[in-house]
């Protein structure tokens, strides 16, 4: 049976080139995408185009020891790299399952399990 541990949360946050700082708005979608993450125990990894640290710094105050992985991507083009950078993230940690997520959308308990209960050996996608 397919579990939150078999699963890695995957999102994107892109900023403009000469940004130099993370919105308020964004910071608190991060906040909440890292605490969502951890309180349903799935890994999770955010591809970024530049700021990493300052990404890194604001999932650690939001979860301490968090099991959030920061890839930067710094050749974004469309949106297709920071996929194709998180699918290998899933890959190299042996995860089944990729919950790729916009930041701003917050993954309840109850959903997750309905599309793991989806999921079956013929399946390639289930949302």
């Amino acid at each position: 049976m397919a579990t939150p541990r078999h699963v890695l949360s995957a999102t994107r946050m892109h900023f403009p080139k000469d940004c130099t700082e993370i919105p308020e708005g964004t910071r608190q979608n991060l906040r909440s995408y890292v605490i969502s993450n951890h309180n349903l125990g799935v890994a999770a990894a955010i591809a970024v185009n530049c700021l990493e640290s300052e990404v890194i710094r604001i999932a650690e105050e939001a979860v301490p020891n968090n099991k959030v992985q920061v890839l930067p991507v710094p050749v974004w083009g469309a949106f297709v790299p920071a996929l194709n950078t998180l699918l290998g993230c899933a890959q190299s940690r042996g995860a089944r399952f990729i919950l790729y997520q916009s930041l701003e959308v917050t993954c309840t308990r109850e959903v997750l399990q309905k599309l793991l209960d989806y999921q079956t050996a013929e399946t390639l996608v289930v949302g």
